[in-house]
């Protein structure tokens, strides 16, 4: 004999369901039998889903770097896959050439078509650098200190100072300065085709005192 029922779920979930036979509401054999725990079935599984309104239409899977297409299926499953990217992408990678005229690099990520995103920095950034010091910083009236300066990448340089003191060498080093009677600033700027660069150093008196 086979018998059918309808039931109504709540929502779409997962249930465990299972046949009984000979029993009322309270479970219990409405016949008498020498064994009454065996009238009902074993649980059964039931997941509702809700069914697709999509089957059939287009659908696609993508990554950084591209897309493919598909479609649905009757449980909203997409055909397409996703496609692949080069093994490298995303990696950091250095600029080619390497660096401009000065020594200066640059970096970037592997693109989606193997190549680097790096580029080379413009040469147009390659000014000149310049250092300047003096020893010592403080000196007695009248008398002089040592300056020592360098540049790279510089064409052209003018180091300038108190009481007529210059110079155009590219570097310096301990080199004596004027005799100086005032707190005196030294400048030295440095130039190439790209532009230029300044770098000072302040040198102060140190102070006479006169015993009365």
């Amino acid at each position: 004999v086979t018998i059918t029922a309808a039931h109504t779920f709540d929502a779409y979930a997962t249930y465990q369901v299972r046949a009984c036979a000979d029993t009322n509401a309270s479970n219990v054999g409405a016949i008498t039998e020498s064994n009454e725990s065996n009238n009902c079935g074993p649980w059964k599984k039931i997941e509702l889903v809700a069914a697709c309104t999509t089957s059939g239409s287009s659908c696609s899977a993508s990554n950084a770097c591209n897309y493919t297409t598909g479609t649905y299926d009757a449980s909203c499953t997409c055909s397409a896959t996703v496609p692949p990217v080069p093994p490298t992408f995303g990696e950091v990678c250095p600029s080619i050439p390497a660096t401009n005229i000065c020594g200066m690099s640059g970096t970037g990520t592997i693109l989606c078509n193997g190549t680097c995103s790096a580029v080379t920095p413009p040469d147009t950034l390659c000014l000149p650098t310049v250092t300047l010091s003096a020893d010592p910083t403080r000196v007695r009236k009248n008398t002089s200190t040592k300056l020592t300066w360098k540049s790279s990448a510089a064409t052209s340089c003018s180091l300038t100072g108190q009481n007529g003191f210059s110079s155009t060498a590219l570097s310096g080093t301990a080199i004596d300065s004027t005799s100086l009677d005032a707190q005196t600033t030294f400048t030295l700027t440095c130039s190439n085709a790209y532009g230029s660069k300044s770098a000072s150093v302040l040198v102060n008196l140190i102070p006479a005192y006169i015993e009365q």
